[in-house]
């Protein structure tokens, strides 16, 4: 019976895996690197622009990295309203200024937005994009991160024979009783404040 369980999860993940490529197959599977991503001339950059409330130089705690989020205009994207989260410092000094560690996409909500966040580093690449929610606060300081609260990871011992593979295989779930600290991005330029209930770019 065990195995037989251990079978349809198996089964149930290749199809979720499956699911997920397809929804993502217009965004490169592995982050590119791109050039011009100094902090002081991503900066002059925004100064330059028309800026949406989502575009920015932002500050993500959860990696200890800066990041700029900016339109993928001049790309080979097929939309023009899709944005890119591209990395501007890190404490990992594996990745470089200029790796593009997801993408965003505007939803019905103007507030709402859906986030592809590479998922997995191998030495200086990341690769493996992860679906969420991106939610924008009512001064767009701040994007929350929601991922799905249930998460289960499919573990494989590929050092057993084929046969017993299912034997190998182990599967666990988050715990619910976990402390949940809130996970997102912080603006950090260009500052924004508030005059007369609107928000205004300094």
């Amino acid at each position: 019976m065990k195995t037989i369980v251990k079978y349809i999860v198996v089964v149930l993940a290749i199809v979720v895996s499956s699911v997920d490529a397809m929804a993502d197959k217009k965004y490169p599977f592995r982050g590119e690197v791109l050039n011009g991503y100094e902090e002081s001339v991503v900066r002059a950059r925004c100064d330059s622009m028309d800026l949406q409330p989502i575009e920015g130089l932002w500050y993500y705690p959860e990696e200890e990295m800066t990041v700029m989020i900016e339109r993928c205009e001049g790309t080979k994207l097929p939309e023009a309203q899709d944005y890119r989260i591209v990395l501007v410092d890190s404490e990992d000094v594996s990745l470089l200024p200029g790796t593009v560690i997801g993408y965003c996409k505007p939803t019905a909500d103007a507030r709402k937005y859906k986030v592809w966040i590479y998922g997995e580093q191998k030495l200086s690449i990341l690769e493996n994009l992860q679906a969420c929610l991106g939610e924008l606060s009512e001064d767009a300081s701040l994007m929350l991160i929601k991922r799905n609260e249930v998460k289960m990871r499919v573990r494989m011992n590929f050092t057993r024979f084929l046969p017993t593979l299912l034997n190998g295989l182990s599967v666990t779930a988050t715990n619910s009783n976990d402390v949940k600290f809130p996970d997102g991005f912080r603006k950090i330029y260009p500052k924004v404040k508030t005059k007369n209930g609107k928000v205004r770019y300094l």
